[in-house]
C-alpha cells in the first residue's frame, strides 16, 4: 500500500442528516451511500474518488 493510500481522508463537507442515507462531498464530487454501508468498503470508496 502506498503512503497517499494510508494518509487519512479529508473531508470538504459534512453534514449529519436524519436519514438511512450518507452524504459525502469530496471536491466536486458527491458519494451517496446507505448508512449501513460497510466502512471498509466505504474507506476504498473515497480513496478512489479522491485518485480521481
Amino acid at each position: 500500500m502506498t503512503e497517499e493510500a494510508s494518509a487519512p481522508v479529508k473531508f470538504t463537507r459534512f453534514e449529519a442528516v436524519g436519514s438511512s442515507m450518507v452524504e459525502i462531498v469530496v471536491g466536486d464530487v458527491v458519494v451517496r451511500v446507505g448508512a449501513d454501508v460497510d466502512a471498509d468498503h466505504l474507506t476504498k470508496i473515497l480513496r478512489v474518488v479522491r485518485k480521481a
